[in-house]
């Protein structure tokens, strides 16, 4: 089905809760896992979802940024 990002609007394709949305290469935290619930209705778009996942559970991204 086709959604719209809960935080920036763009449409993208989802297919949960059907196993092999493109969502599961992505590797968040709990702590990021339990901030977009709280904060987000529903799914986020591939864009604004890698920059959780990068953000967050990449130590070496991280690190750079706070250089």
């Amino acid at each position: 089905s086709v959604k719209q990002c809960s935080k920036c609007g763009a449409s993208f394709g989802c297919s949960n809760p059907e196993p092999g949305c493109w969502c599961e290469q992505y590797s968040l935290s709990g702590e990021s896992l339990a901030y977009l619930k709280k904060n987000y209705s529903d799914c986020l778009c591939p864009d604004c979802l890698a920059g959780y996942a990068n953000n967050n559970d990449q130590p070496e991204t991280a690190q750079t940024n706070k250089e």
